[in-house]
C-alpha cells in the first residue's frame, strides 16, 4: 500500500488507508467507513478479543514500547486506545448509524457537533429506511430519517414539507426534534453507551 503513513497516530493509519481507496475510485462516506474498518482489523489484528488487547495497552503505557502491524505500521500506547475505544463504541452503535457515531468523533463538544452537522443534513420526500424523530404534523416535516437512494450510502435526512397545511409551528418544532436528538446521540456516543432506535410510523 503505498499510501499508508508510518505515523504511529491511529487517525493517520486510517487516512493512509483512504488515500489508498481513493487511488481505487472509493469516495465519500463509503471510502471513510471502508478505511476506519480497515484501520481497526490492521491495528487489532492478532489479538483474540479486545480484553487481550487491554491487556497489551496496560503493558505498553507502563514500558512505552510500541509495535507493528503485518504491514509494517507503527502502533504506540495511544493509538492502541484509541483503535480500541472506536472498536468498543461501533459495537454499541447499530450498523445505520456508524457514520454518524463517526461524524460525532471529530468535534470536541456537542454545540460544534450539532451546529455542523444540522447543516449537512440531506432534505428528502421519499425513500425513507428509519425515522429518529417523531411526527411533527401532516406531511411529516422536520422528521429526521435515515436514508438510502437507490443502494447508495446511508445518509441522515430532513423530510421536507410539500403541503400547503405544513405550517411554521410544524417547522419549528421540528427543528428542535432535530436538535435534542442530534444532542442525545452525541452524548451517547461520547460516553459509551448503547445506542437504540425504533421505526416510528
Amino acid at each position: 500500500m503505498r499510501h499508508l503513513s508510518k505515523k504511529s497516530s491511529f487517525m493517520s493509519i486510517v487516512e493512509g488507508f483512504s488515500g489508498d481507496l481513493e487511488h481505487q475510485g472509493i469516495y465519500g462516506k463509503e471510502n471513510k467507513q471502508k478505511a476506519l474498518d480497515m484501520a481497526l482489523n490492521e491495528v487489532l489484528e492478532g489479538y483474540r478479543d479486545l480484553e487481550e488487547a487491554k491487556d497489551h495497552l496496560q503493558s505498553m503505557k507502563e514500558t512505552g514500547n510500541i509495535y507493528f502491524t503485518a504491514r509494517g505500521l507503527e502502533v504506540n500506547a495511544d493509538a492502541l486506545e484509541e483503535a480500541i475505544r472506536i472498536k468498543e463504541g461501533t459495537q454499541l452503535i447499530p450498523p445505520e448509524l456508524q457514520f454518524l457515531a463517526e461524524e460525532t468523533r471529530k468535534y470536541k463538544s456537542v454545540e460544534e457537533f450539532v451546529n455542523n452537522v444540522s447543516k449537512i443534513l440531506k432534505e428528502i420526500t421519499t425513500n425513507e429506511i428509519r425515522s429518529l424523530t417523531p411526527s411533527i404534523g401532516k406531511g411529516r416535516a422536520g422528521r429526521v430519517m435515515i436514508t438510502r437512494y437507490h443502494g447508495t450510502n446511508i445518509e441522515l435526512g430532513v423530510m421536507v414539507p410539500w403541503e400547503k397545511t405544513t405550517t411554521l409551528k410544524h417547522l419549528a418544532h421540528g427543528k428542535r426534534e432535530i436538535l435534542k436528538y442530534l444532542t442525545d446521540f452525541y452524548n451517547q456516543v461520547k460516553e459509551g453507551r448503547h445506542i437504540s432506535f425504533k421505526h416510528l410510523d
